[in-house]
């Protein structure tokens, strides 16, 4: 997958991005009173694309995005680890006003910005866009496994609030009040309370643990478990933002 083609001008007279002009001789106006504007048949999206953006390495991100446009802004993000764009990139489209939207994990970013025409000429003003990876900490307390979604396997953790990406999960198991037999070929009567944590997934939107005992069968317990994650990244009036 490439990039797109770019679908906008710079008005140097007016400092905006204005749309390509599909129109040609045979459908121009017919008279002077008539053409009003020399771009008479512009395309309906305006699309432009920032420059590359280089994180030094690469990273899991949210992007703060400010926009200044006239018509409805979209964006598709396109991200790479080798910087090429040449297929190996992924892209991430984001709708108007879009909510819960994932982060980015990159070490260059180049967006797509999208300005489709609803009332007057679509037309792009100003565009910036930054990386953050400042994270935030959840902590879970207390939390006994055997009533969460899942089986002794994969376990579902319940976050109490959105996020855009989990970078690191901690679990602390807390040693069983009564042991359990071991289940081993050389021996039965082996007992143990210590259990091991395992992150099964860091899915954003459901993260999976599990605990195992010494013998490595899956078990229940209780876990605190703390998680590092970026805050949820959504869109509001063309810009993308944090909370």
């Amino acid at each position: 997958m490439a990039l797109p083609s770019v679908t906008g001008t710079l008005d140097p007279i007016q400092n905006l991005i204005v749309p390509n002009d599909t129109g040609t001789w045979t459908g121009a106006p017919s008279t002077w009173d008539d053409w009003t504007t020399w771009n008479f048949k512009p395309v309906s999206t305006l699309v432009w694309l920032t420059d590359m953006l280089d994180l030094g390495e690469t990273k899991t991100v949210n992007l703060k995005i400010a926009t200044t446009a006239n018509g409805t802004i979209e964006y598709d993000i396109y991200s790479s680890t080798t910087g090429a764009f040449s297929g190996e990139e992924t892209v991430t489209s984001i709708t108007a006003d879009q909510e819960d939207i994932p982060a980015i994990t990159a070490q260059f970013i180049i967006v797509a910005v999208k300005v489709t025409q609803t009332r007057g000429l679509n037309t792009l003003e100003y565009v910036e866009v930054k990386a953050n990876d400042a994270k935030v900490n959840i902590l879970l307390k207390d939390v006994d496994l055997s009533t969460l979604a899942g089986s002794t396997s994969s376990r579902t953790l319940v976050l109490p609030r959105r996020v855009s990406g989990i970078v690191d999960i901690i679990i602390t198991p807390k040693e069983l009040s009564s042991p359990y037999t071991l289940d081993l070929y050389v021996s039965s009567t082996q007992t143990s309370t210590q259990l091991v944590p395992k992150i099964v997934s860091k899915t954003r939107t459901g993260p999976q643990i599990a605990l195992t005992g010494l013998d490595n069968q899956p078990r229940n317990g209780t876990v605190d478990v703390s998680i590092w994650a970026l805050p949820e990244m959504y869109m509001q009036d063309g810009n993308i933002l944090t909370r």
